[in-house]
């Protein structure tokens, strides 16, 4: 907790004497920065004390560490950081010696161009204002207003697949970091749903495609999870990491117990109807009073031997759902995920507003409650 107590001291020494520079450096403010993160620390300890979880196995919130729950020092930043070729190090070094002297993030940033992240590393801002998709980029052939990435483009056995540098023309980000021109362009494959992903591992981007500055605006997200792999900072993630391992097969059964009850209800119970069943049992549950068809709808259902079980099965599922939706806001909570939706935010700023905005305070999640999730050692 070395960044929280930081931040402490800083606001016990009077740093933080007019709001906005409050907002800047922690949200809310230091009272709600400790409150928040007592809150959300107290809902993880909850779902993993639940004893109505215990039949989940495992602890579905067994991956958040304790360093998920750091408060920044400061904000998190755009977009690249001291290992880009065209990091400014004098500036650098003397952003260091502004933050010993005690001055804000923010008036280091307007002093440098320099500033921390959650994670307590440093950033600078790489316009992207005249980023755009390569005019090679694939046009789909049902819509040629919108652009594609065919999965196996030029073929299965083609030897120079499409890459960023060959997708994306940016050269100050690539002036930075000569690398990203290499990593591998294609489809997602049967992950259609997603509107892309960035495996740091395989150095492979993966896209959906569509409306040409959509895509844009996603290629600069994932492109934003590759230079954090690159530089070490808080990465982005998936949904999963704050579910137990066996959370989808968990699923999977209750809802194939789920469809097995129902069609021996309808063999059992005349007029089964699973919508008035359902609708019954939660208007029940919220002292709500029953129309007369709904009322001998839930008389018949309960009286079948395994109705318990059916009402048992939805809870559950009830409860898994609540776990996913919690999953799905921590993983919008990271920290990476936040930098990369800040980079879509910024992108269409002029050089002008750019240097004017201080990109903290563009942040969609709070830093108090932004999870900061560190690399993995390969």
């Amino acid at each position: 907790m070395g960044d929280l107590n930081d931040y402490a001291k800083d606001a016990a020494l009077g740093l933080y004497d007019q709001f906005q520079e409050i907002k800047s450096r922690a949200g809310l403010g230091l009272r709600h920065a400790a409150g928040q993160i007592g809150e959300d620390a107290g809902k993880v300890a909850a779902i993993i004390n639940d004893p109505r979880n215990a039949w989940i196995g495992t602890n579905p919130a067994g991956r958040i560490s304790a360093e998920g729950l750091g408060l920044a020092s400061s904000l998190l930043g755009m977009l690249a950081g001291p290992k880009a070729k065209t990091a400014n190090h004098a500036l650098l070094s003397l952003a260091k010696d502004l933050e010993k002297e005690g001055k804000s993030n923010r008036e280091i940033w307007s002093k440098t161009g320099w500033f921390q992240g959650p994670d307590g590393e440093w950033r600078f801002e790489i316009s992207d204002h005249a980023a755009k998709l390569s005019g090679n980029v694939p046009r789909s052939q049902y819509d040629p207003a919108q652009v594609t990435f065919p999965l196996f483009e030029g073929g299965v056995f083609n030897k120079n697949p499409r890459t960023l540098g060959t997708t994306l023309e940016h050269q100050a980000l690539f002036e930075a970091y000569p690398e990203l021109r290499d990593v591998e362009v294609g489809g997602t494959g049967f992950a259609g749903d997603l509107r892309g992903f960035y495996n740091d591992k395989q150095s492979y981007m993966g896209l959906r495609g569509g409306k040409p500055d959509d895509t844009l605006s996603t290629v600069l997200h994932e492109t934003q999870h590759a230079v954090q792999g690159i530089e070490g900072t808080a990465q982005g993630g998936v949904p999963g990491l704050f579910l137990s391992e066996d959370f989808d097969a968990i699923r999977r059964g209750l809802e194939d117990s789920k469809r097995g009850l129902q069609e021996q209800f309808k063999k059992d119970i005349p007029g089964f109807n699973y919508f008035t069943v359902y609708g019954a049992l939660n208007k029940k549950a919220k002292g709500k009073s029953l129309m007369p068809f709904e009322q001998k709808a839930l008389d018949d259902f309960m009286v079948h031997p395994k109705a318990n079980d059916y009402i048992e099965n939805l809870t559950h599922l009830d409860q898994l759902s609540k776990l996913s939706d919690e999953a799905y806001g921590k993983y919008r909570s990271l920290a990476g995920e936040t930098e990369a939706r800040l980079v879509q935010e910024r992108r269409g700023l002029s050089p002008g507003e750019r240097a004017a905005a201080f990109p903290p305070d563009q942040y969609d999640v709070p830093p108090a409650r932004q999870i900061v999730k560190r690399k993995e050692l390969k």
